[in-house]
């Protein structure tokens, strides 16, 4: 004769804590412009840009599922440089949670007339019990780049009056440094600089109809020097820009 023993048997299955989630707030404006390179988010500003703050974590979420548990949880962010390119910012980039823990905001302040590029690593955090095999974080990483933006030369004119006065027949002439103070552009040193001159007008009515410069243009060398050639026995003016 057998004999059995009825015995109830509860099988409890726990709710494992899934990792935050959260999107990239991809963007093109002209202020910045926010894509992905592979797995990682560039983040580019123009050279010389003013301070940025802008959204670049959207749809924060403290887990994969909308349960009780997860919504229950609140999160928190961290934020690490990677590489070392300290004189790219005034001031070091920030990445903030707002309030309602939904968003995360990148502030950043690139220093003029600097370009290069910043990587970074940001790590999102859950409070949620880990149970089993479950995760509390995400990590990710992205760049900031500042592009390089091509500067305009500048120059002055020596005695701040550009005006040149030569004797008839008696050219070829020149105006040594005519130009001076001349740069390429800030931070640009390596660049060099051309000067292209036309002839905007004349007035030379002693000329018999001949043009009071001859067929070669006026040139202005890189040093800033001026040279030139008038038609014999022709006087009067010639304006160049």
């Amino acid at each position: 004769m057998n004999v059995g023993l009825d015995t109830e048997i509860t099988i409890s299955v726990i709710e494992q804590n899934t990792p935050p989630q959260f999107d990239f707030n991809l963007m093109t404006s002209q202020e910045q412009s926010v894509e992905m390179v592979g797995d990682t988010a560039q983040v580019i500003l123009p050279q010389d840009s003013d301070p940025v703050e802008f959204d670049f974590l959207v749809n924060i979420r403290p887990g994969e599922r909308d349960s009780d548990a997860e919504l229950r949880q609140s999160v928190s962010l961290t934020l690490q440089r990677l590489s070392n390119n300290t004189g790219l910012f005034a001031e070091e980039p920030t990445l903030v949670l707002d309030a309602a823990q939904t968003k995360a905001i990148l502030s950043a302040r690139p220093v003029r007339f600097q370009s290069g590029v910043e990587s970074f690593s940001m790590t999102l955090t859950d409070n949620g019990e880990l149970g089993c095999n479950g995760t509390g974080s995400v990590t990710r990483n992205f760049d900031i780049l500042v592009n390089f933006s091509n500067h305009a030369p500048s120059f002055e004119f020596k005695g701040g009056r550009p005006s040149v006065s030569v004797l008839e027949n008696q050219c070829p002439c020149s105006e040594d440094r005519l130009i001076v103070n001349v740069s390429s552009g800030p931070e640009e040193e390596s660049q060099g600089v051309s000067f292209r001159v036309e002839i905007k007008g004349q007035e030379n009515p002693f000329c018999a109809g001949h043009d009071l410069l001859d067929d070669s243009l006026p040139f202005i060398d890189s040093a800033g020097n001026l040279k030139f050639n008038v038609t014999s026995w022709c006087s009067g003016s010639v304006s160049l820009w």
